[in-house]
């Protein structure tokens, strides 16, 4: 039987020392918010590009994708709230603007530098999916 996987496409946008992540409600998820990135499943015929472009304009009303820089980490992660493998890859990106409006898939967000991400992740009940927190690690440290 051949092995079928979705595709996913998410953006870690970068302000100096800091990064963007969003709040987001969870599927099927014991806690009802998740801590995650800009972006999302690519949809038929799109290139990588083009659903994150897509994804980020829809997440974030009135902004855009200005440069997608390089590739930070792409991995097959089985995702608990499909149930199925997702190949997620994470960019490094910078949106035309730093004033954020959210689109109803998520109730607040943060620029957060290292050592806020850590705090929020270790003294918060709200997680992150592990591939993106992974992703947001790297580039921070490279920050």
């Amino acid at each position: 039987m051949p092995h079928s996987f979705q595709v996913s496409a998410k953006g870690i946008a970068v302000d100096g020392d800091k990064v963007l992540i969003l709040l987001g409600k969870q599927k099927g998820g014991a806690d009802p918010f998740a801590w995650d990135l800009p972006g999302g499943r690519l949809e038929r015929g799109e290139s990588l590009q083009e659903g994150l472009a897509r994804e980020i304009s829809e997440e974030l009303p009135g902004n855009s994708v200005a440069t997608i820089h390089e590739l930070v980490d792409a991995k097959v992660d089985w995702h608990r709230f499909i149930k199925q493998d997702v190949v997620v890859l994470c960019w490094r990106i910078q949106l035309a603007s730093t004033s954020i409006t959210l689109s109803h898939e998520h109730q607040e967000y943060r620029w957060v530098n290292k050592e806020e991400f850590d705090n929020l992740r270790h003294h918060t009940s709200y997680d992150m999916l592990p591939d993106q927190a992974r992703a947001v690690a790297k580039v921070l440290h490279q920050l």
